[in-house]
């Protein structure tokens, strides 16, 4: 099927091109991977899977900027689907990759703090706490 000058795939060729993704990047192909990940990502541009595969296929071949902006847009799925404590994870791993990124993170605990009506003073390091004070 063809819409707007690009050829759509069936369901059955996005999870076969996911599959061969993930293959590729087992056998250390990172390269190949994130190609397949990105065809992926043409047809779903939200598909979790596919954004976090790429993002360490990205981290894999030190492109960190770029696999950040995968894991932000994984992040933002993951939340928005109410999965808050993988999307929690993968700010971890945003923030390994560059401590100094904290949107998303403070994206999330303002979610959480909505989901749960609890709000987020519970947290105990120091530097956030202070930050929260502050804003008071």
């Amino acid at each position: 099927m063809k819409t707007g000058g690009i050829k759509k795939r069936n369901p059955q060729e996005i999870d076969h091109l996911k599959k061969q993704a993930l293959k590729l990047r087992q056998r250390n192909k990172f390269g190949e991977s994130l190609e397949l990940y990105r065809r992926v990502l043409q047809e779903r541009d939200s598909d979790l899977e596919s954004l976090l595969g790429g993002a360490q296929c990205l981290e894999h071949l030190n492109r960190f900027s770029e696999a950040i902006e995968f894991f932000c847009r994984a992040v933002a799925g993951y939340s928005l689907n109410g999965y808050l404590l993988k999307a929690l994870w993968l700010t971890k791993r945003i923030q390994n990759l560059n401590p100094s990124e904290t949107t998303e993170l403070k994206k999330l605990a303002v979610q959480f703090a909505k989901k749960t009506g609890r709000a987020a003073q519970l947290c105990t390091n120091p530097k956030v706490s202070s930050l929260q004070s502050n804003k008071r």
